[in-house]
């Protein structure tokens, strides 16, 4: 069972911690030989990228695939101007949502 701890931080900002999640989650990188990445998203890949260069500066080629899908719902324009408190706003969506990296994927 995924457990999900809030804590606040100054400036309005949220911390979600989760514990009990079995498996790996489900909004990932991957890395192979080569330099090679993948982000992915529950079993659908993402971005294939690849490291052409070392260091922290990296010289990347990404190519973005059509599978992505939002683990949050399009919000309307009336609720984009409100002043709501969106981290503690988002948080609840996020913990529902099987697509979002901090919940477990579903179970077959």
């Amino acid at each position: 069972m995924t457990r999900w701890t809030r804590q606040s931080q100054p400036g309005g900002g949220l911390v979600l911690t989760v514990s009990g999640r079995p498996g790996p989650p489900p909004l990932r990188f991957e890395t192979a030989d080569g330099g090679r990445m993948l982000l992915r998203q529950q079993d659908r890949p993402l971005l294939l990228g690849r490291a052409h260069t070392e260091g922290c500066c990296r010289d990347l080629s990404l190519h973005r695939l059509d599978a992505y899908r939002s683990p949050l719902r399009p919000l309307s324009s009336t609720a984009q101007r409100s002043t709501t408190d969106w981290a503690h706003r988002y948080a609840h969506p996020l913990e529902e949502s099987p697509g979002a990296a901090a919940t477990q994927p579903p179970r077959a």
